[in-house]
């Protein structure tokens, strides 16, 4: 079991070897860009599990059956994975804050335009 474990490890690094050495770097803009999808992908990654650990809480409140502790207990990981999401979320807002204040590029803001 353990040499499986190991094997997804090692797979995973290798796979990843390009994006974490952030390979063909040549200025500052590359270099973000790399490090924002990254973080993108883990924050994704991490708001997935937070819904499934939602889902799980419901399901263990359902099947409580009326048992205080059970409840109490589903309670605690709907709690959970509430506040994951909202970690999450609020690590997004700080990421485009971020980029919205080191603006990389001289392009205008496109305004949205309602209407014809």
């Amino acid at each position: 079991m353990f040499q499986n474990k190991y094997k997804k490890i090692i797979f995973s690094i290798i796979y990843l070897s390009p994006t974490l050495a952030f390979a063909a770097i040549n200025n500052l803009k590359d270099f973000a860009t790399g490090l924002v999808s990254i973080i993108n992908f883990l924050n994704n990654f991490l708001i997935a599990i937070s819904a499934a650990i939602i889902i799980f809480g419901i399901f263990r409140y359902l099947v409580a059956s009326g048992d205080k502790d059970r409840l109490s207990k589903a309670r605690d990981v709907i709690v959970y994975g509430l506040l994951g999401v909202l970690i999450m979320y609020s690590i997004m807002g700080l990421l485009n804050i971020l980029i919205g204040t080191f603006v990389f590029n001289n392009t205008a803001i496109p305004i949205p335009k309602f209407g014809p």
